[in-house]
């Protein structure tokens, strides 16, 4: 049997509806429809075939569309006459409906009632179906698939068979299970030749003789157990029957946001059941619960969404060059020896010298890139004819249909862009030097060839430190869940999504000035945490040799390296590379996340006294439901698989963006964790061989299906920027130097693994 898609059926359900619904999977024993926020709630089926599903998804949209809400209305209705009837027959006439509405579904309907008949879902029928009430015969007839030729009917119940197949209105229904139920009262019944009867009977002598077994083996009891029992009487519980809690009673109860809609089974609570029912529908009600998981172990689906962003998430470049600049004007001076300002005028010189010696292969990769544009182009091009002649051609008309004149369609040029995050944590500081020049190398590429873009690091360092004349000189662990420090409007029902803060270091919005200070201050920080200064970090531990040597120059305390909240940049660069979609008018757009392990789980949620809570979402299986999409993403909250994936995979549905990870490991050679982590369990060793490969041979692993439409893995050691200039020697032949030539060019090419990757993706 093949695995059961929900997020497919939930849009199955959608598109039978025809309009966008809240499809939602709970721990429930039948389906229900809530009008007011049209919320179609499904249990959670197990044991069936697609079939089978799409008939009972069909069937409960079918209420959703043609049966009345008001239960006031059916309530009233329903005083004499069984709800059971009013199932029956309001079931043909939205079944009918349906079949008609959409012509798809006859095959499923077809084939999941003959499964149900076969599965004696509407009791152990066999061939005895004619000694059944008309009621139970009118239902198997208008469902079953393999019965409805035995089944025999009078003429007064063929006319009835007749009006149920020209139900239109519900009133119509009414009226009809209403004839039919005053009909039963006087038709040629004998229970005793009912198998649904009989096969009731049997089961209330079976609960009679376990219930004799009972009190037999109670009585043997003694008489000190009996005389404790009536000193105890009814009403005194034991020490260990204790009440349930407001939590278990939540769970032990429907969830609902809103009135249920008609074809719930519990439409009739508070009316009288009379005796004469419709025992095939009483059955497949029963039965259909079975289908349902609602055993102990099983965990609910507990609904969230997402909070909407605040402005305060991101730190402007501007911003982050205003901070800098008071932090370098009010430390560093041409008196001091530590933080000397001469120190400032190195840092510019050498990133000068870094900039020279990298705008050479830039400049190399972007018109290698402009060609290749440009040749896809051509290789694209069409002819089309105008419509007008060439007079140069008319003479030919008798013989050649090739006189009018050509025009050369060219496909129009895709607007690219690209937003990168940078994992800002102190995992990171091996690695930020090389991680900051390969980003300067892909940024200045952007920028030859006027491709749009931002560059962000997020951490979870606050926010408000950014603030002009802030005393916040410490960072707390607290504050990473505080509902007041986190920047996004949250609300009761929503995932607490942590702190995050996006330090947008460079952009395409920079005016020259802006950008070379910008890239100056990037690059000093690089320069803090180079493996190369780790131990001149501090100054009273490091004092310079000559003038070749510096003291780096370092950055103010609110730029320092963080956590990873992973999770919270992706929701929040959900809103940011829409807007930047809108406002560069991009068609291709290019999203990196660079980290170097997995982020932060979000396992809080909102409740609605405003509290910040886990209790919930540890008993429940957590489902983010985004109302833009109308889709349901299940997040876990454990491994990259459960809680990136989702939200990756949401992001890339609501930005319609390219998403291209790197993964940057700490070590110099790549972990079997490294690469198992990113893979599905079933990839097993053969998986991690495979990236291990990939990886020996190109310098970096590629995977894919893990919310990335490509993850890069790349060791330390391939990070960082290789600029060694061909070996050439007087006694090489021109063959041995254009090879050597070639040899060096591809290597600082692939050394500039973000650029290069990115390059290939977009030309």
């Amino acid at each position: 049997m093949k695995q059961i898609s929900k997020e497919q059926k939930s849009n199955l359900a959608r598109l039978l509806a025809t309009e966008n619904l809240n499809i939602e999977h709970r721990k429930v024993k039948t389906a229900y429809f809530i009008p007011k926020t049209r919320t179609l709630c499904l249990p959670i089926w197990e044991d069936m075939s697609n079939d089978l599903y799409d008939l009972l998804c069909g069937h409960e949209v079918g209420h959703a569309l043609y049966t009345p809400q008001d239960e006031t209305v059916l309530k009233e209705a329903m005083k004499n006459i069984p709800h059971s009837y009013f199932n029956v027959v309001e079931d043909i006439r939205i079944d009918m409906n349906m079949k008609k509405k959409y012509p798809g579904l006859r095959k499923s309907y077809f084939n999941g009632y003959k499964e149900l008949v076969e599965r004696d879902f509407f009791g152990n029928i066999q061939e005895d179906a004619n000694s059944m009430r008309f009621i139970d015969r009118l239902n198997i007839f208008t469902k079953s698939g393999n019965l409805e030729q035995t089944i025999q009917f009078n003429e007064q119940e063929q006319e009835f068979l007749n009006k149920s197949q020209k139900l239109v209105t519900f009133d119509d229904v009414i009226k009809l299970a209403t004839e039919i139920f005053e009909y039963s009262k006087e038709e040629n019944y004998d229970p005793e030749n009912d198998p649904l009867q009989q096969e009731q009977a049997q089961n209330e002598n079976g609960e009679e003789g376990e219930e004799e077994t009972q009190s037999e083996e109670s009585e043997s009891n003694g008489e000190e157990e009996n005389q404790q029992d009536n000193d105890e009487g009814d009403t005194t519980s034991s020490p260990d029957d204790k009440p349930a809690t407001n939590e278990e009673a939540e769970t032990q109860s429907k969830p609902s946001t809103g009135e249920k809609g008609s074809h719930n089974p519990d439409i009739n609570a508070g009316v009288t059941k009379p005796t004469n029912v419709a025992q095939t529908d009483v059955a497949f009600e029963e039965n259909k619960s079975a289908l349902s998981n609602t055993d102990e172990k099983t965990k609910d689906n507990l609904y969230v969404t997402l909070p909407s962003i605040k402005s305060s998430v991101i730190i402007d470049y501007k911003e982050v060059s205003n901070k800098m600049s008071e932090y370098l004007s009010t430390t560093y001076s041409d008196k001091s020896y530590s933080y000397n300002i001469k120190d400032i005028a190195k840092r510019n010189t050498r990133f000068a010298e870094f900039k020279r010696k990298q705008m050479k292969t830039v400049h190399y990769m972007a018109k290698e890139f402009e060609m290749k544009k440009a040749a896809d182009n051509y290789n694209k091009t069409q002819q089309a004819v105008s419509g007008s002649l060439n007079m140069n051609k008319l003479h030919s008309y008798k013989y050649n249909d090739d006189i009018f004149k050509k025009l050369q369609v060219e496909p129009g040029a895709k607007n690219h862009g690209m937003i990168m995050f940078i994992d800002w944590s102190g995992s990171m500081s091996d690695n930020l030097e090389d991680t900051i020049n390969q980003t300067l190398n892909l940024v200045m590429f952007c920028k030859a060839v006027q491709i749009p873009f931002e560059v962000y690091a997020f951490s979870d360092i606050n926010s408000k430190y950014f603030e002009p004349n802030s005393e916040m000189n410490d960072y707390w662990r607290s504050d990473r869940k505080s509902i007041q420090v986190a920047p996004f409007n949250h609300k009761p029902g929503d995932l607490f999504v942590e702190n995050v803060t996006l330090i947008n270091f460079l952009s395409s919005r920079m005016k020259p000035r802006e950008y070379n200070e910008g890239m100056q201050n990037l690059f000093g920080i690089g320069e803090c945490y180079g493996s190369h200064h780790r131990g001149r970090s501090y100054r009273s531990a490091f004092e310079p040799q000559s003038e070749e040597d510096y003291n780096v120059v370092q950055s103010p305390q609110c730029m320092r390296l963080g956590g990873t909240p992973l999770d919270p940049c992706i929701i929040a660069a959900t809103t940011i590379v829409k807007e930047f979609i809108t406002k560069n008018r991009i068609q291709k757009m290019n999203t990196i996340f660079l980290t170097d392990g997995c982020g932060h789980t979000l396992q809080n949620v909102v409740l609605n006294d405003g509290r910040v809570s886990n209790e919930n979402s540890h008993k429940h299986n957590i489902v983010i439901r985004d109302n833009e999409t109308k889709t349901n993403t299940t997040y876990d909250g454990y491994g990259f698989n459960s809680t990136h994936k989702p939200m990756l995979d949401l992001f890339k549905r609501k930005t319609g963006s390219k998403v291209i990870g790197f993964y940057i490991s700490a070590r110099n050679n790549v972990s079997y964790y490294d690469i198992s982590n990113f893979l599905p369990v079933e990839a097993g060793n053969e998986g991690v061989e495979a990236v291990r490969q990939k990886m020996r041979k190109d310098k970096v692993g590629i995977i894919t299906g893990n919310g990335y439409d490509e993850l890069f893995i790349l060791p330390k050691k391939n990070l960082k920027i290789v600029d060694e200039e061909a070996n050439i020697e007087p006694s090489m032949t021109p063959a041995k130097m254009k090879q050597q030539f070639l040899k060096t060019l591809k290597t600082k090419k692939t050394s500039r693994v973000l650029l290069n990757k990115f390059v290939e993706r977009v030309a």
